[in-house]
């Protein structure tokens, strides 16, 4: 099979897999879905190939994803490292609201500062990360 991508296409397909795969096999440990990981090995090598090789290291023989892409798709200000720590990453695996947290944000070149909660909630087929802005108490 084959697959014409611009560029920018096959980059927004990059976060795609790669938040897929995070949120298929981020709690599962050793018993991970090794399938989703092999496709995702597959588009980090072919990434490096056209030319994207900061996106991809190879770790332990396998391509995935570099510390560098990880910094990047933490860009609008969710850190997946804040959400294991805070415990609240199982809350929100299991389709469960988040308890509030702060948030900065950064959408579409504008830094916004608040106190939200997080749930995935699905729209048609697809996960959909929801992010609630709440008021603070006293404010």
């Amino acid at each position: 099979m084959q697959l014409e991508l611009s560029k920018k296409e096959f980059r927004r397909l990059l976060d795609m897999v790669y938040i897929g795969n995070w949120i298929l096999n981020s709690t599962r440990g050793e018993d991970r879905f090794q399938d989703y990981d092999k496709v995702e090995s597959l588009l980090f090598s072919k990434a490096r190939a056209e030319g994207m090789g900061a996106l991809a290291e190879v770790w332990n023989g396998e391509v995935i994803p570099s510390t560098a892409f990880d910094s990047a798709i933490s860009g609008i200000g969710i850190m997946k490292d804040e959400l294991e720590l805070s415990g609240e990453m199982d809350t929100l695996l299991r389709g469960e609201k988040t308890k509030v947290m702060s948030l900065s944000l950064v959408l579409l070149g504008v830094d916004v500062v608040m106190d939200a909660t997080l749930q995935l909630v699905r729209k048609g087929e697809a996960p959909l990360l929801e992010i609630q802005g709440v008021t603070p108490l006293g404010k």
